[in-house]
């Protein structure tokens, strides 16, 4: 077992009366049912990051940088059973302890400050610590107040807030906050360095990032059409978290499923939770896809998100969806990128399209007399490719990726003509045709510049069959369990991306991830959890 990350020692001065039992911490009094009166008494704490066994199935852990290790303010919560026995106890980095001495706390390395607990009424058990938290913190607070203290978290200015580690002893009694005994409780500061309680905690956060394998295989499936990968980004975000991890006493994932990965004894942590109900960002919060992008591995942080570790993500869904990684990624030919259009299974650039459309029964409809005047019979052509124009496709509202497109006169086309029921020729006016050819229009996947995107869900456990295969690309990413956990460390590297993605017609506009009807591609990613616990997946994009 590994212990990572000492964050700081701390020094609690907790107040007992004298003990009649050798056994017993003086300042306790057994007979009176460990009643406690004033006199001072110390518990010696270390803040520590929980480690991970290294025989697990997703196994590693990675350490966190300065910034995520940061700790500004610590708050300690003295529990009986479910409530306080004692006013909480608060102090800030650059503060000064209740010796009068400076708290500078910094990777371990600090000096330890003394807190006091002040007329506790009786002996806590457990010790919860809040770290960086910018709430309120009161004595009337239960444990169950604490995890039903639900808020965005994401703000990390101030620190990454932290809380204690939530799993279940070997036992099976769940364990919130650092179990304290009587002997953590001492009668001078040095005493109590003898016995600190280890108190573990974790960040309410989890990171994500995303990289691309040096070998991996990327294809749109057209010939002369390269992907390029641009970036990525998170959707489907809670914009919530619990303060406390909750966790419940069992788990059914389905018949067969095993739960036993969750719970992390040995190594003081859980890999799964009850999240906080899911609540979508605002669509004004959102980035449009133009400028949503970060760069391969930038690291994102985000909320626990395991509301929905067995459904696939679904735009039309009214409950909320697994939170998924979007790679953006351009379509070009040679080193520019190019306007492709998908039509029933079939790819067009603009020139290509322009054929098509000009052959259809709509524009073959009208006429230019070809033959001189006087010359019987005349003479009368189909339009050229050249006397039209594609207009500027027109993106479907309430659709991601379908835009309609249709042909229209090129300027100065005139003198045209169409045949009745007679096949006599009838002249027709530019505008006449004009508004046939937009009656006419096709939906098309428009990727505009070539913009398109793949997207998978994150995976908690991608050992678990919990999810359906895509019966028809066989897509890994729809494997496993889906879920997103606080303190851990998502490493997404993509291995491959076949196919040309899901279009975007309006680059400009906020994306909601959604698949075509023919999708024909996938994602494959390797997920790594790092203590941040790492998940690693590798994801294949296309089909």
């Amino acid at each position: 077992m590994k212990l990572r990350h000492l964050l700081f020692g701390v020094l609690a001065g907790v107040a007992f009366v004298a003990c009649t039992n050798d056994n017993e911490p003086a300042g306790v009094t057994p007979a009176d049912g460990n009643k406690v009166a004033t006199a001072d008494k110390y518990i010696s704490v270390n803040m520590v990051m929980p480690g991970g066994a290294t025989t697990r199935t997703l196994d590693g852990f990675k350490e966190g940088t300065t910034a995520e290790n940061a700790v500004k303010k610590a708050s300690f919560l003295f529990f009986k059973g479910e409530s306080q026995i004692a006013e909480p106890f608060t102090i800030e980095a650059g503060g000064n302890d209740a010796n009068g001495d400076a708290w500078t706390p910094g990777d371990g390395k600090q000096k330890a400050p003394v807190i006091v607990m002040k007329n506790p009424t009786d002996i806590p058990d457990a010790l919860v610590v809040l770290i960086n938290y910018g709430g309120t913190v009161s004595k009337s607070q239960k444990i169950s107040d604490l995890q039903a203290a639900v808020a965005d978290y994401s703000s990390v200015e101030n620190g990454f807030v932290m809380s204690s580690s939530v799993y279940y002893d070997a036992a099976g009694k769940l364990v919130v906050g650092a179990p304290v005994g009587p002997e953590n409780v001492k009668d001078t500061p040095a005493a109590a360095k003898g016995a600190p309680v280890k108190a573990y905690v974790e960040r309410v956060l989890a990171a994500v990032t995303v990289d691309k394998a040096s070998d991996a295989a990327i294809s749109s499936g057209v010939d002369g059409i390269d992907v390029v990968i641009d970036g990525w980004w998170l959707a489907y975000e809670n914009t919530q978290s619990n303060l406390v991890k909750k966790l419940s006493a069992t788990y059914n994932f389905g018949t067969g499923i095993a739960t036993d990965w969750i719970n992390d004894a040995a190594n003081f942590r859980s890999y799964w939770a009850d999240a906080a109900a899911y609540k979508a960002a605002a669509a004004t919060a959102q980035a449009p896809y133009s400028s949503a992008a970060s760069a391969l591995k930038a690291t994102l942080y985000t909320q626990e998100n395991t509301n929905f570790w067995n459904q696939k993500p679904d735009k039309s869904s009214t409950t909320g969806n697994p939170t998924v990684v979007v790679v953006s990624a351009t379509l070009k030919k040679g080193d520019a990128a190019v306007d492709l259009y998908k039509l029933q299974g079939i790819v067009y650039d603009k020139d290509n399209l322009m054929n098509y459309l000009a052959k259809s029964a709509t524009a073959k409809k009208y006429f230019k007399k070809t033959s001189a005047e006087g010359v019987t019979p005349a003479v009368y052509d189909n339009l050229a490719v050249t006397d039209f124009v594609l207009a500027d496709p027109v993106a479907t509202a309430g659709q991601s990726y379908e835009a309609s497109v249709y042909l229209q006169l090129a300027s100065g086309v005139s003198g045209l003509y169409t045949f009745d029921a007679q096949n006599k020729p009838v002249a027709a006016t530019a505008d006449a045709a004009n508004a046939d050819l937009k009656k006419a229009a096709e939906l098309v996947q428009f990727f505009k510049g070539g913009a398109t995107y793949y997207y998978v869900p994150i995976v908690q456990n991608s050992a678990l069959n919990v999810n359906a295969k895509d019966p028809k690309a066989q897509n890994p990413e729809y494997l496993g369990l889906f879920g997103v956990v606080r303190n851990h460390y998502y490493q997404l590297t993509i291995k491959k991306v076949q196919g040309l993605g899901t279009a975007v017609p309006d680059p400009t506009q906020v994306i909601v991830p959604e698949e075509p009807v023919d999708k024909d591609y996938y994602i494959a990613a390797e997920i790594n959890i790092l203590d941040w616990k790492l998940v690693s997946q590798d994801v294949n994009l296309g089909n």
